[in-house]
C-alpha cells in the first residue's frame, strides 16, 4: 500500500509539509530522490515544475523566507514534479487571503489540464 501511494498518490497539504531550512528547488528535488530519480533529471524536473507554478524566480530562497502562497505553490510544483496519477488536496487555500487562494485555484485547474 506505501508503495502505491509513493508511486500514484501525491498529497498537498494545508500546513505545506515542506523543510523550511532549504531552498525551493531542493524541496522539490527531495521528493524526486526520494523515488529513486538520479539528481540530474530530478533537477530538471523541479526546475521544470517550478517554473510552471511561477516560482522560477525563487529557486535558491529558503522556504522560510517565502509567503503562504508561494509555500503552496512549491508543494503543488512538486506533485507536478512527482507526476502523480493522483492529486489529492487538503483545503490548498485555508491559510491564504483571497487573491492568493484564486491565484492557488486557478493553478489547479491549470495542472488539471496538464495531467
Amino acid at each position: 500500500m506505501i508503495a502505491f501511494r509513493n508511486d500514484y498518490v501525491s498529497l498537498v497539504f494545508e500546513d505545506y509539509n515542506i523543510v523550511q531550512s532549504v531552498s525551493v528547488l531542493d524541496n522539490v528535488i527531495l521528493a524526486l530522490l526520494n523515488r529513486n530519480m538520479p539528481y540530474k533529471e530530478a533537477k530538471k524536473e523541479a526546475i521544470e515544475a517550478l517554473t510552471k507554478c511561477g516560482l522560477k524566480d525563487k529557486l535558491k530562497t529558503k522556504a522560510c523566507k517565502l509567503s503562504g502562497g508561494e509555500k503552496q505553490r512549491v508543494v503543488i510544483a512538486r506533485a507536478i514534479a512527482l507526476n502523480s496519477r493522483v492529486l489529492a488536496f487538503d483545503e490548498p487555500t485555508g491559510n491564504l487571503d483571497s487573491k492568493t487562494s484564486k491565484e492557488i485555484i486557478k493553478l489547479i485547474d491549470e495542472i488539471k489540464k496538464i495531467i
